[in-house]
C-alpha cells in the first residue's frame, strides 16, 4: 500500500478532520489508507468503503464500519473513543469502529459537517419509498419504513441532520440501543449512487432505502449475535 510522503502527515487529496479526535498514527494511517483505496476504485464509492474497512479490520481489529459518500452526507452513529475519522476530499468518508461494545455506553456523533438545508427548502412531496436492499423481518421494515417517512414528512424545514436524529430516536425507542443512519440528498449536486458502504449489521437489522431526495442507510450493531456484512 503505498504511504504519504515522508515526513508528511497528510496525503494529497484528503484530510482528516479535528473532530472526532484521534491520534496521529491512526490519522496518518487513514490518510495513507483512503489515498491507496482512491486510487484502486477509480472513484467507485463502494470499493472505497470496502477497501477501507479491510484494511482497518485487518490493522486494528475487526469491527470497523466505513461510509462514502459526497459533502452531503450525514450520519448519526455510535463509536469507540478515538476510533472514528471523518475524512474529507474529493469523497467524504465516515470510518468507525462500533464494538465489541465497552463497558459504558459510547460516545455518539452527529456529523452536519457536509454542506447542509442552506438556501431555499422546497417542499417534499413523498412517493412510494424505494426498497433498494433490506435485512429486517416484515414488521420491523414496514415500521422502519413508516416512521422514516413521518421523520421526512416532518423535517420540512429542518436541516438533514436534525431528520437522521429523529429516526435514530425513534428505531432506539422501538427496538433498543446500537442504531446507525447515514443519509445523502441527491438533489444538491450528489446523485442517487454517491453513496457507498461497508458495514456490519446483525441479520434482522439492516435497510437501504431511498425517499424522495434522500437515500438512507439503517442498520443495527452489536457484538452478542452473528454478524452479517455489505
Amino acid at each position: 500500500m503505498p504511504s504519504a510522503k515522508k515526513g508528511g502527515t497528510t496525503a494529497k487529496k484528503f484530510r482528516v478532520g479535528s473532530f472526532p479526535k484521534v491520534g496521529r498514527t491512526m490519522t496518518i494511517s487513514a490518510l495513507n489508507s483512503v489515498e491507496f483505496a482512491w486510487k484502486q476504485s477509480k472513484g467507485d464509492k463502494d470499493e472505497i468503503a470496502r477497501i477501507m474497512k479491510t484494511i482497518f479490520d485487518k490493522k486494528y481489529l475487526p469491527c470497523w464500519h466505513c461510509i462514502v459518500g459526497t459533502s452531503e452526507l450525514y450520519v448519526d452513529v455510535r463509536f469507540r473513543q478515538g476510533q472514528c475519522l471523518i475524512i474529507f476530499g474529493p469523497v467524504k468518508v465516515v470510518l468507525f469502529k462500533a464494538g465489541p461494545m465497552p463497558a459504558d455506553p459510547p460516545p455518539a456523533l452527529r456529523d452536519d459537517t457536509g454542506n447542509g438545508e442552506s438556501g431555499e427548502r422546497e417542499k417534499v412531496r413523498l412517493r412510494n419509498p424505494k426498497i433498494l436492499s433490506s435485512e429486517m423481518p416484515t414488521e420491523m421494515e414496514q415500521y422502519c419504513v413508516k416512521r422514516t417517512l413521518a421523520a421526512v414528512t416532518e423535517g420540512q424545514g429542518k436541516d438533514l441532520d436534525a431528520i437522521i436524529g429523529g429516526i435514530k430516536r425513534d428505531m432506539t425507542g422501538h427496538f433498543g440501543p446500537n442504531w446507525h443512519v447515514a443519509a445523502i440528498r441527491t438533489d444538491h449536486g450528489s446523485g442517487f449512487n454517491d453513496l457507498g458502504f461497508k458495514v456490519e449489521w446483525l441479520d434482522d437489522g439492516f435497510l437501504d432505502l431511498s425517499i424522495v431526495k434522500y437515500r438512507l442507510l439503517i442498520f443495527k450493531y452489536s457484538q452478542e449475535v452473528k454478524l452479517r456484512d455489505h
